[in-house]
């Protein structure tokens, strides 16, 4: 996100640079916060041999 060069459009969505940037910063840890409480809580419902099914 440095400069916009190759994705010139998406500052012109969220109207400035500086818009693009809050939106960016505040996503990101609501992301990370949900995919560490969706893992725990998956882990606590169904135990790790639900988690291992997911993914083998």
């Amino acid at each position: 996100m440095y400069k916009p060069v190759q994705f010139h459009w998406i500052v012109d969505i969220f109207g400035s640079w500086q818009a693009l940037r809050i939106v960016h910063f505040s996503s990101v840890p609501m992301v990370i916060l949900f995919v560490v409480t969706h893992s725990l809580l998956g882990r606590k419902a169904g135990g790790e041999e639900l988690t291992e099914s997911m993914f083998w």
